[in-house]
């Protein structure tokens, strides 16, 4: 008895979607904007270590290769802190991305 309840309740929401699959639509919408921004940002961080301190990596962390950690973590947070707030994003102090 479930299951065919459920089967007309999927035909019914599949034709009259409710409010609640309105938003969850634009929920989706706006996540994928926070995933986007959170990439950009850090693809620009990773281009900022490349250039300044010659160091590559495309990791979930940044390796530190011969520089003082403190001294990378510093730089990227004298120029990206504000874009990292806005993306509720950190490097911690072993450099490596959190949300």
């Amino acid at each position: 008895m479930q299951k065919i309840k459920a089967f007309f309740l999927n035909i019914w929401y599949f034709f009259f979607p409710t409010d609640l699959m309105k938003f969850e639509k634009k929920l989706d919408k706006e996540a994928k904007k926070v995933v986007k921004q959170r990439q950009r940002v850090k693809k620009e961080i990773l281009a900022y270590v490349r250039k300044n301190f010659g160091v590559k990596g495309n990791s979930k962390h940044i390796p530190h290769k011969g520089y003082n950690r403190e001294k990378i973590l510093t730089g990227i947070y004298a120029n990206f802190d504000n874009d990292m707030k806005a993306a509720n994003l950190k490097v911690t102090k072993s450099l490596k991305f959190s949300a």
